[in-house]
């Protein structure tokens, strides 16, 4: 099928490289913007044109004109595909301007606000029935005083904003503390970075009891795929990025989903991910993406490719709905995976022929492609330049220390 709608994808980490794959395979045209520079999708075959534009965030007026004059550019509305949360509330903030030019799928201005903000997030799905663990959202150390000994630990500190959190440095997506002490030392340190968090109690159980449902639901909110995977590891390994991931079915729990992205209306692509609950055998959410996710590379792989069935869905094609998909098909993001294992390894929980025989039998990746090398070279020169840099720093110490 011959595709005329040029597809912009906004954000070139390895979640809009994953995008740009599963569209440029099917010959759509694709043009990748993003505010910093070396992200993996800059160099992949599959991307027509790679462009640096302004700050969504930090010059949003500025990025609105910019996509606006790339529209422009071209004949048709493009459609659009953000994959971070910034570009996510850009789009959703300039939404009656890019309209004008450019097709997109996300929930109402109103509720694609509350899914960005964890504490709002939490009280919108809240209301439509979700468990969720424990979790307190304190404003001051008098609000850390009152929940420090009603709090069940271990308990994890993490952004209600995740692109702001980045911002501000941190590479983590929150901090574990397992007793008052850790929690207002760790309370006061992202208080002077002037963030909001949310303080949750952890579910106990292994990462395994991590799954991720992931939809995409039309503008009458009516499920056209839905796809189920399931943490193997995850890096940091408290509370991280999942490293290796797997296909799973579990029709229950994707009923489940589904429900809860119709109770507000939900329009787009999202992932809920939850977690099994050994105490009581019942599934808790910990959170919602309203965005395309960091492993959608599996889904296409497995048979169901969200960024063609949103494509289809906005021109106009109306695809069928996808219900059946490969099972027990792995993903990995090697660097990550790597950093897992070695952190395990520590500890001694799993040994290097059990990561090698766990590796072998990944399918697809993150950044690896055999048809689509570039990025995967960029990865290595980016790992070899930060060694060198490394053992720099450290002949320098060590000379320093030796002439003292």
């Amino acid at each position: 099928m011959q595709y005329s709608h040029i597809a912009v994808v906004l954000g070139l980490c390895p979640n809009g490289l994953g995008v740009i794959r599963s569209l440029g395979k099917q010959g759509i045209r694709v043009i990748g913007l993003d505010y910093k520079p070396g992200g993996f999708g800059f160099y992949t075959r599959y991307l027509n044109v790679a462009l640096l534009c302004p700050n969504p965030i930090r010059e949003p007026k500025a990025m609105c004109d910019y996509l606006l004059n790339l529209g422009s550019k071209t004949e048709g509305n493009s459609v659009l595909f953000p994959a971070s949360d910034e570009f996510v509330l850009f789009i959703s903030r300039f939404r009656y301007e890019l309209e004008k030019k450019f097709l997109f799928a996300l929930p109402s201005d109103s509720t694609t606000e509350l899914l960005m903000n964890k504490r709002w997030q939490y009280s919108l799905l809240a209301d439509s029935g979700v468990t969720i663990p424990q979790t307190f959202y304190p404003e001051s150390l008098n609000d850390v005083k009152m929940i420090q000994d009603i709090i069940l630990y271990p308990a994890i500190v993490k952004p209600c904003y995740t692109h702001i959190w980045k911002e501000k440095g941190f590479t983590v997506k929150g901090f574990i503390v397992n007793d008052r002490f850790e929690l207002r030392e760790t309370i006061e340190s992202v208080f002077d970075n002037d963030l909001e968090v949310a303080v949750q109690s952890i579910i106990p159980g292994p990462v395994t009891n991590l799954y991720e449902v992931c939809c995409y639901l039309n503008k009458k909110s009516e499920p056209l795929c839905v796809f189920i995977k399931r943490k193997i590891r995850q890096y940091p390994n408290d509370a991280g990025v999942g490293s290796m991931v797997e296909s799973i079915r579990l029709d229950s729990l994707a009923s489940e989903a589904v429900k809860v992205f119709q109770r507000i209306r939900y329009h787009g692509i999202g992932e809920i991910e939850y977690k099994l609950d050994p105490r009581d055998s019942h599934f808790k959410m910990i959170e919602m993406n309203a965005r395309i996710t960091l492993q959608n590379s599996l889904a296409d792989y497995c048979g169901i490719n969200f960024p063609l069935v949103q494509y289809q869905d906005l021109i106009g094609i109306n695809p069928k709905y996808k219900s059946h998909y490969k099972e027990k098909k792995r993903w990995l993001w090697i660097e990550m995976d790597y950093e897992s294992f070695k952190a395990l390894k520590k500890e001694k929980k799993i040994s290097w022929l059990r990561w090698l025989k766990s590796v072998i039998g990944c399918r697809t990746f993150a950044v690896i492609s055999c048809k689509d090398i570039k990025p995967f070279m960029k990865f290595v020169s980016e790992a070899v330049r930060k060694k060198i840099i490394f053992y720099i720093k450290k002949l320098r110490k060590n000379a320093h220390s030796f002439l003292l």
